[in-house]
């Protein structure tokens, strides 16, 4: 079988499936896994597939889980989002001064925090507030800027200059997906740059991923040079590990 129709194959069977392991095809072809690498290395290049570890996803699938409302993400996989969520809990002393960012996983942490100890909040996402408004120890601070609606986010330049007034001790944060050589991606561009300037802006940045987040890749790469802690219930692979030192990434399983 030539190479373009092989690749048509994988197409048609990701278009039926939404996604597909890489020893699946090394079995349908009878191919070697470095000739499907190969085929999915010039098919992301198209942007006509999104690889993972073992395999490769749909782009449409991916833009379907990256739009899946809150609500419906606080149901999956909640017991390793808990684990997660109570590691960082820990990490937390009173009147601390925190950044709180959006996501399912941190709407856990925050929601463990009501009646915990007094700290001073500050966040992009309107969910957290409403979690959290009724305990008086917590003192909350929310960012302006544009409303995502389906994370319950502000956004924009205006949550970006309104961040830069404040000085915090931690920041707790969520992306969509890290792939294989260690870097951050979100869904979008706005929530991308106030990401990096947390990064550039706080000392001990800690970014809670549940293992269905590694080896995937999103639309917007997060730029960082800055050391920060990962919270996971993930136990990567070797090669991963090695990329997580060079760039002074820790990784904390749970």
């Amino acid at each position: 079988m030539k190479k373009q129709e092989r690749q048509a194959k994988i197409l048609a069977i990701l278009k039926e499936k939404g996604e597909i392991h890489t020893s699946t095809l090394c079995r349908e072809f009878d191919i070697v896994e470095m000739t499907i690498r190969r085929d999915f290395m010039e098919m992301e290049r198209r942007k006509e597939i999104i690889r993972t570890h073992g395999g490769a996803i749909a782009v449409e699938k991916k833009v379907a889980d990256v739009d899946t409302p809150l609500t419906k993400r606080l149901t999956l996989y909640t017991k390793e989002k808990e684990q997660i969520a109570g590691y960082a809990k820990t990490l937390l002393k009173p009147n601390d001064h925190i950044f709180l960012a959006s996501g399912s996983t941190i709407q856990i942490l925050a929601k463990s925090l009501l009646h915990y100890i007094p700290l001073v909040i500050v966040s992009d996402a309107i969910n957290i507030a409403t979690t959290l408004y009724e305990d008086p120890r917590l003192s909350i601070y929310m960012l302006g800027g544009e409303l995502k609606s389906n994370a319950f986010t502000l956004t924009g330049a205006i949550a970006e200059n309104n961040l830069r007034q404040f000085r915090l001790d931690k920041a707790f944060i969520s992306v969509n997906g890290m792939d294989e050589e260690g870097q951050l991606y979100t869904s979008s561009v706005v929530e991308s740059k106030l990401l990096e300037l947390l990064f550039h802006q706080v000392n001990e940045v800690y970014v809670l991923l549940d293992a269905s987040k590694f080896y995937k890749k999103d639309f917007v790469a997060i730029h960082t040079d800055a050391p920060y802690t990962i919270i996971s219930d993930a136990h990567p692979n070797a090669s991963l590990l090695e990329q997580l030192n060079k760039r002074h990434i820790t990784l904390k399983s749970v």
